[in-house]
């Protein structure tokens, strides 16, 4: 079937890389630098750019369409597993890792009968017929909760085996035009994807960003799927804002975690329980203190050190030598970072 108008004619399949305005094709280097963001760069320089903090990785890709969804992403809680809505399960370390090892092999040895499988798989996928409900919302949000697992799976192991990222969405193209069994939302999502040269380059990362555009699309206005949930201010603390001060993000991170585990506790008992401050809470602060929209710098400083006092706290009441509070994150945010910025 050719190709419409709203369709971006598929010439080659290798990948094209970001250009400045006069045409030159910029070398790796600097990570924070998006001229240097090429398909032809280094593992050591995509590893680079991972684990840039969340505002300077998004800002790489400013002139992407879709920036505010990469910004989304980089800010959404890591799940591994896939089976949950709203996070990210794609745009991790160890799947990028295997895609950058995918990427050498495939360039010094070419595809493999997995390479072709995994394609082929892509290409193949049929959609949940819920996901066909038209105006039924709710029908379709249970459809991609449903389906939302095997599509993951499916990318990530073309990802991980050799395959090219446009012959990828080539075949996620192709799956979603299919007159019973595509998805129309999907090829619109696919389509755009197709003409970002900049997110292009990444392909771990587009991959997460089209996951993240689905979990939108499918789950707005449905209790339940959507992103307003009892959680959905604990998932919307992910940065310190311009203006906001260590003490405020504190009590808003604190505040939000009451809300989203509704349990019989209050700060008056959370800290006895050094789950809840050392694996959610002070976790989660310092990755707010280190995500620092307005300056990066004092970012990097604050997670730095927030993270210290809290190791610091830890070891000191295991001795007997602190109250246990002194471990809770309003207390290291009002008498160790207020202090310093």
């Amino acid at each position: 079937m050719p190709y419409g108008r709203d369709e971006p004619e598929i010439e080659s399949y290798k990948t094209p890389c970001p250009r400045d305005p006069y045409g030159k094709v910029f070398h790796p280097g600097d990570p924070k630098d998006q001229r240097n963001v090429s398909a032809d760069a280094n593992s050591s320089h995509w590893i680079a750019l991972f684990e840039l903090s969340a505002a300077e990785h998004a800002a790489v890709y400013i002139d992407s369409e879709d920036s505010e969804w990469v910004r989304l992403v980089l800010s959404m809680i890591r799940n591994r597993s896939g089976d949950k809505w709203h996070s990210n399960s794609i745009y991790l370390r160890e799947i990028l890792t295997q895609w950058l090892e995918a990427r050498t092999l495939q360039r010094t040895k070419g595809k493999s009968k997995d390479s072709t499988t995994a394609l082929n798989t892509l290409e193949a996928l049929k959609f949940h017929s819920d996901l066909r409900a038209g105006d039924n919302t709710t029908k379709m949000a249970e459809g991609w909760e449903t389906f939302r697992l095997t599509f993951i799976r499916a990318i990530t192991n073309a990802l991980t085996h050799r395959c090219d990222w446009m012959e990828g969405l080539a075949c996620l193209h192709v799956c979603s035009r299919a007159l019973k069994t595509g998805q129309q939302r999907v090829r619109s999502i696919v389509v755009t994807a197709m003409k970002d040269t900049s997110l292009l380059c990444n392909p771990v990362l587009h991959a997460m960003v089209i996951v993240a555009k689905l979990d939108s699309s499918f789950s707005q206005g449905v209790p339940g799927y959507s992103r307003e949930t009892p959680s959905a201010a604990w998932e919307a603390c992910v940065s310190r804002l311009p203006g906001e001060d260590a003490l405020t993000l504190a009590n808003c991170v604190f505040d939000s975690y009451l809300q989203k585990i509704g349990d019989d506790i209050d700060h008056r008992t959370i800290w006895s329980n050094e789950v809840y401050a050392s694996s959610e809470i002070n976790t989660r602060t310092a990755y707010c203190l280190g995500n620092d929209v307005s300056d990066p710098a004092r970012g990097r400083a604050n997670h730095h050190q927030f993270t210290l006092r809290w190791h610091e706290a830890q070891q000191r009441i295991r001795s007997g030598g602190r109250r246990v509070q002194e471990m809770s994150n309003t207390y290291i945010a009002s008498h160790h970072i207020q202090r310093i910025g």
